[in-house]
């Protein structure tokens, strides 16, 4: 069994911690902005800060140490990065934060089951659960109050009055209880329609 730092947690708090402002700090920042320019100005400033920690740190030496297979995963991902940021600035144009961000968070669920897929990583009941949370709250936000007919209604369509018909009194039916029980099995081989 692989054993990780304990303090991993703290980091990954710190991430989702980071990841809220960003959507926040994002969601005013794009207010009337280009979604493309805008992320090409947060790229720089993560450029700036991150190729500052490495320079500060002396880690840019192991740049001449990595194998051709992690520079392509780290420059595929790179490009996955960039797609995302693009689409969720998008995104963050055309609806509010608190919807984008939990919707965003999907990709916590693809994780799970990618990682499942492709790294052989275990899929427990806990994991299983937990990806079906989180794709049960994206859905839940997704869903709009009106249901899916509502939210693709065209929006300049006249308002027309309309009276409410009176409600209609229903009496309730009660089933028959002198009807026999009757036990059946059905043999899909035997049924005939």
């Amino acid at each position: 069994m692989t054993h990780y730092d304990k303090s991993w947690w703290i980091f990954a708090l710190l991430s989702a911690f980071f990841a809220a402002l960003t959507a926040i700090f994002a969601k005013v920042g794009v207010e009337n902005v280009n979604s493309n320019l805008a992320t090409a100005i947060r790229t720089v400033v993560i450029l700036i800060i991150a190729w500052g920690i490495v320079g500060v740190g002396g880690q840019w030496r192991g740049l001449f140490t990595i194998s051709e297979k992690n520079m392509l995963f780290l420059v595929l991902s790179g490009i996955a990065t960039g797609l995302s940021w693009l689409c969720y600035f998008k995104a963050l144009q055309m609806a509010p934060a608190s919807w984008v961000a939990p919707v965003d968070k999907l990709g916590l669920a693809l994780v799970l089951i990618l990682s499942f897929l492709f790294l052989g990583e275990a899929m427990t009941l806990k994991t299983i659960l937990g990806a079906g949370l989180i794709i049960s709250g994206a859905l839940v936000l997704i869903y709009p109050e009106g249901g899916f007919a509502s939210a693709t209604a065209p929006t300049n369509v006249p308002s027309v009055d309309v009276e409410l018909i009176e409600p209609v009194e229903v009496n309730s039916v009660t089933a028959p209880t002198n009807l026999p029980v009757v036990d059946a099995v059905i043999d899909p081989e035997k049924e005939t329609l």
